[in-house]
């Protein structure tokens, strides 16, 4: 994708967005005189995504386990 060129652009200021899933939007202005080239340079910074917290999943592998080992110790009972 870069570098790019747009032509045809006429003079002025533009706003230039850049967006990709997975980082933030970085965005500027960019004065474009006429009959001359402006440039823009842009850098993307990957959004940290979140792991799923861990924290409660042994004391529910452990509490399964207990409810199991009690049913099987009723069962036995019986």
């Amino acid at each position: 994708i870069t570098p790019l060129t747009v032509d045809g652009v006429a003079a002025g200021t533009h706003a230039v967005r850049v967006a990709l899933a997975g980082y933030s939007d970085w965005s500027t202005s960019v004065q474009v005189g006429s009959g001359s080239t402006a440039s823009a340079s842009a850098s993307l910074a990957a959004v940290p995504t979140q792991t799923p917290h861990a924290g409660m999943a042994p004391f529910a592998v452990i509490g399964a386990l207990g409810v199991l080992g009690l049913l099987v110790a009723l069962r036995r009972r019986d």
